[in-house]
């Protein structure tokens, strides 16, 4: 019996050995092993895509490359034919194919845009007429051009204050924000909270830290609490801050004074708790400079080498401990102007008269302007939250 011109028995023949081969445990490897390598890119940034094959036998004479194939979220976008020597280019959005520069198992991209985004595959056919197949996905990442930006750490804490502070992050995938406190996980009465924010293809994430200091050892000196923001991995920036830890509450009418254990006693210099690397006009800027010694001393502040005013002072009384240890501190707190910057810096310098000679300890921090546009691949905060912060 024929039809369309075939034998039935030779077509029921031909699926029969065509189950056959499609079930043969050698046909199972020798089907070609293909490997998708898409590395993640800097939005804006070209892009370089690499498909390769793992050879059956070395043995046996050289496989190649006869056609490729590469395809953006299941479309074809671009193909290579290296037997017809013919490179052929197929429009998609986001897909900036530099042909000159694609071969083989190489597919370029000149520039990259939020469309370029999206899972790739690519598929080879070599020598031996082996057919395989990958994919993998393209992540574009925009990095932000500072630290994590700290907030709400003061200072100085007393035992039983509660701590809140918030660290947030603008980037692009969502960045990975995480906690220590003097090098360790927070307290275990710690609550972190976060919220997300999307804008313009950019993630922004806050992360709320809140705890009771009545937890903490006894004897702690300071606190160092910092927080690290990671963007796959490309990016990782910590914002720290070292801040003074105190036992009970100072003022320059109390009777008591400051508490033992504020600095270690092997200290040789003034040394300024607080503050941050960057300041917006309109921040407070909250600082406060301890010396321990064997003896008395005076110190005083200098902003960009000008006495500060005195009615931005914070004094606090002096103590001298059981071993004999001399703890002085004095503190600073004002608004930034802009007039406190010099050439977009400024320069806080804590001095400690000791007998006839001088000690100091410095700190440099920079304005940030918001204003400024930042370049297609960094980021910058975005949120009415944050910027009610900052």
């Amino acid at each position: 019996m024929r039809i369309c011109g075939c034998d039935i028995k030779l077509r029921v023949t031909c699926v029969f050995l065509l189950y056959v081969v499609a079930n043969n445990p050698r046909c199972e490897a020798d089907r070609l092993k293909v490997t998708l390598l898409v590395p993640s890119v800097a939005l804006g940034r070209s892009a370089l895509l690499n498909c390769s094959f793992e050879p059956v036998n070395a043995r046996q004479e050289p496989e190649t490359i006869s056609r490729v194939r590469w395809f953006h979220d299941s479309e074809e976008v671009f193909r290579f034919n290296r037997l017809a020597n013919e490179k052929l280019v197929f429009d998609r959005p986001g897909v900036f194919v530099d042909v000159h520069s694609s071969y083989d198992g190489v597919l370029r991209l000149k520039r990259t845009s939020p469309k370029s985004e999206a899972v790739y595959a690519c598929e080879l056919t070599t020598s031996r007429f082996r057919v395989g197949s990958a994919s993998a996905p393209l992540m574009l990442y925009v990095l932000p051009r500072d630290e994590p930006q700290l907030i709400g750490v003061k200072a100085r804490y007393y035992r039983g204050e509660g701590f809140n502070a918030t660290c947030g992050l603008t980037a692009k995938p969502l960045p990975d924000l995480i906690w220590t406190v003097n090098g360790q996980q927070p307290p275990v009465n710690a609550i972190v909270t976060e919220q997300a924010e999307q804008h313009n293809g950019l993630s922004t994430v806050f992360s709320r830290l809140t705890f009771n200091t009545s937890t903490l050892p006894e004897d702690l000196l300071e606190l160092k609490v910092a927080c690290r923001a990671d963007v796959l991995d490309v990016y990782q920036r910590t914002a720290e801050r070292r801040v003074v830890f105190l036992h009970h509450l100072l003022a320059a009418t109390a009777t008591n004074g400051i508490a033992d254990g504020l600095s270690p006693e092997t200290e040789t210099g003034p040394v300024i708790y607080g503050g941050r690397s960057h300041y917006h006009i309109g921040d407070v800027l909250n600082v406060t400079c301890v010396f321990a010694g064997p003896e008395s001393v005076s110190l005083r502040w200098l902003l960009n080498e000008h006495r500060v005013p005195k009615q931005s002072l914070l004094h606090f009384l002096e103590e001298q401990t059981s071993s004999g240890v001399v703890r002085t501190a004095l503190g600073i707190r004002f608004r930034v102007k802009s007039s406190h910057f010099d050439k977009g810096r400024l320069t806080i310098r804590c001095e400690a008269m000791v007998g006839n000679g001088l000690s100091a300890a410095i700190r440099q921090t920079t304005t940030v302007n918001r204003t400024k546009p930042s370049p297609p691949t960094t980021a910058t905060p975005y949120s009415p939250f944050l910027n009610s912060l900052f």
